[in-house]
């Protein structure tokens, strides 16, 4: 089960997870570029599809029927949903809420090619979705990163976003002003 725990020494929490992972060196794969279809019919993220995926949270529609983004709980991960009974003084349930978002329905899309309407859409729906999540009590900490997929068999471009109830030290201070100064938000800084 991974956990949050706190540094004796720095105070600050970081995440352990208490599972077997890959080490950099084990990440190199060596392949041969291919071009990517526009659609997988086996991609549960692409549309025609979204009965594969959790319940959408946010939905951006596209004017010719269909949508150009969503937000969707991530089904496989690290962290808990439930806020836990009781943790030790040093450590804590992993906790949080991990989402993803579709960023495009075209899997030969990248973000760095997405037209600026629907790039823009993907930041204020990131923004969106942060802001709503920073309202709950239970949260003191949010990131969104960027995942670029080892494989690009079945996975079109996306984002995630993982949030924590404890905040780690200074960078997230740091963050939080990035993140309002990239979409204008005034706020604490």
């Amino acid at each position: 089960m991974p956990e949050l725990r706190q540094d004796r020494f720095t105070k600050e929490w970081v995440f352990v997870a208490s599972e077997d992972i890959k080490h950099p060196h084990e990440l190199i794969v060596q392949r041969a570029r291919k071009p990517m279809p526009s659609f997988d019919p086996n991609c549960p993220f692409c549309p025609g599809r979204e009965n594969h995926t959790a319940p959408e949270i946010l939905r951006v529609p596209s004017p010719k029927g269909g949508w150009t983004l969503r937000v969707i709980p991530r089904k496989f991960t690290c962290m808990t949903s439930e806020l836990p009974e009781a943790n030790s003084p040093n450590a804590m349930e992993g906790f949080g809420i991990h989402e993803l978002i579709v960023e495009t329905p075209d899997h030969s899309l990248t973000t760095a090619l997405l037209p600026e309407t629907q790039l823009l859409s993907l930041f204020r729906s990131a923004k969106s979705r942060y802001d709503e999540i920073c309202l709950d009590p239970r949260i003191a900490y949010a990131t969104i990163y960027k995942k670029h997929p080892v494989s690009l068999d079945c996975q079109p471009g996306y984002s995630a976003r993982g949030r924590k109830p404890i905040a780690t030290g200074a960078s997230s201070l740091r963050q939080n002003r990035e993140l309002r100064l990239l979409c204008g938000a005034p706020g604490r800084a």
